[in-house]
């Protein structure tokens, strides 16, 4: 079945001014030296102490806990016995880095993991530009991804802009041309159309390019701009400048292919699909196997003949 999009967990953010306030201590503590080395045997006998205890949320020059520093380097067990003592979970360092976001930048999925589990916030600090969703498919870590969303992060928030167009997590896939990722985001529930939608809604009249625009400008290959039909795209959105995608002066395989899309109506398949599942809603999708339809039909739904090994490494786990 598809991956479960479970609603937006309710966390709780810490006040900016508790830590703030921590920063001004400064120095490294001893908790944090050998929880940067990933002692974790030091890190135990130091927690059994009345300064360890008091260090597990003291920041440094950088604003960083021990938590943050055992995350960045991806100690696993350091971070399993900071997390049971209490160490808070979401504070961001001087960068605005949640310990979530650290591990992921390290590509540590066994700590992303541990740290979600622990009730970590999925979607990193408020104020970061960088959410731990657009890290991953920006890196092409399709397992950490797969934890993100799976413990419920948000598949299209971004605070990253350029002018009105919100660089989501898909258009990170994008980028870096992360198949797996792009695939995984849009079977998540993506929304393909999300820049047009947002300004539509906040700027009726203004216009925005599309992620048929970026595939395009970014050298994508035609399985991307597939993908983007098969998922309901808006082939026809026009830029700024008052251009679709097949407008762009690019010699490519892929705006030829645009141009064939834009000269060939949707299949009814397609069209059924799309609205089956846009009658589901986004949240309600995961129970498309509930249906009293054929096998076959259910998979089709489900985009197993366009994204089957995706999905069936979301089975899989």
């Amino acid at each position: 079945m598809l991956p479960f999009i479970p609603k937006q967990p309710a966390i709780k953010q810490e006040s900016t001014a508790c830590w703030r306030s921590n920063v001004d201590e400064a120095l490294d503590t001893e908790l944090h030296h050998v929880a940067e080395r990933g002692d974790a045997t030091e890190v135990k006998k130091l927690l059994s102490t009345e300064d360890g205890q008091a260090s597990v949320n003291r920041r440094n020059d950088y604003g960083c806990m021990p938590l943050h520093l055992a995350a960045a380097r991806g100690h696993e067990e350091v971070i399993r016995l900071l997390v049971r003592t209490e160490a808070k979970l979401n504070f961001p360092d001087v960068k605005a880095q949640t310990p979530v976001l650290l591990a992921v930048k390290g590509k540590h999925v066994g700590c992303v993991r541990i740290l979600l589990e622990a009730g970590a916030n999925p979607n990193g600090w408020q104020n970061s530009l960088c959410t731990p969703l657009y890290q991953a498919a920006l890196d092409g870590c399709l397992e950490i991804v797969r934890e993100l969303v799976t413990h419920g992060a948000d598949v299209d928030l971004s605070h990253i802009r350029v002018g009105l167009f919100v660089c989501t997590p898909l258009y990170g896939a994008i980028i870096h041309k992360r198949l797996d990722c792009f695939k995984f985001l849009l079977c998540s529930g993506a929304n393909p159309n999300y820049n047009k939608n947002r300004v539509q809604k906040l700027f009726p009249g203004r216009a925005v390019q599309s992620f048929f625009h970026a595939v395009v400008k970014h050298k994508c290959p035609p399985e991307y701009a597939h993908l983007l039909m098969e998922f309901g795209a808006d082939l026809y959105q026009r830029d700024e400048m008052d251009k679709t995608a097949g407008d762009l002066h690019f010699k490519s395989d892929t705006v030829d292919y645009i141009k064939e899309l834009a000269a060939t109506p949707k299949t009814l398949k397609t069209t059924c699909r799309l609205f089956i599942r846009g009658t589901l809603g986004r949240e309600d999708v995961h129970r498309l196997p509930e249906l009293p339809l054929p096998t076959k039909l259910v998979h089709y739904l489900m985009y197993k003949p366009e994204c089957g090994e995706i999905l069936e490494l979301q089975l899989e786990t």
